[in-house]
């Protein structure tokens, strides 16, 4: 199964970012192929993280955001929408309630669903 992991962070000290790693490589052991997309921040941090990187080989995929306000409120770069698209991720789990990477993570499931 083709498994997408959409969380916040995936760079600096995150909790989040932690569990969706662990939770990624188990899922990789499993047989499963796993990617994860984040936004490019760093948490804690005003650093840059590099687009790509791969950690214990998961495959991570960094978004360019615009700030909205506070730590993690951000929008992505609308173009990470047609790259899941164009992944076909069997499923997508998503970390970080009430972000918008969610509700675009929705709107790729209707979209692969044909909805």
């Amino acid at each position: 199964m083709k498994i997408l992991e959409v969380c916040p962070y995936s760079a600096g000290v995150c909790g989040v970012f932690n569990r969706v790693l662990t939770e990624s490589i188990a899922l990789k052991e499993m047989g499963h192929e796993v990617i994860v997309f984040s936004s490019n921040a760093t948490k804690g941090s005003k650093e840059i993280a590099p687009s790509e990187e791969v950690i214990d080989g998961i495959k991570i995929n960094r978004i360019k955001f615009r700030k909205l306000g506070g730590e993690s409120f951000m929008r992505w770069d609308r173009k990470w929408i047609d790259h899941a698209v164009i992944l076909k991720p069997d499923l997508i789990l998503c970390h970080g309630y009430r972000h918008l990477h969610t509700t675009d993570s929705l709107k790729i499931a209707e979209i692969l669903n044909g909805k």
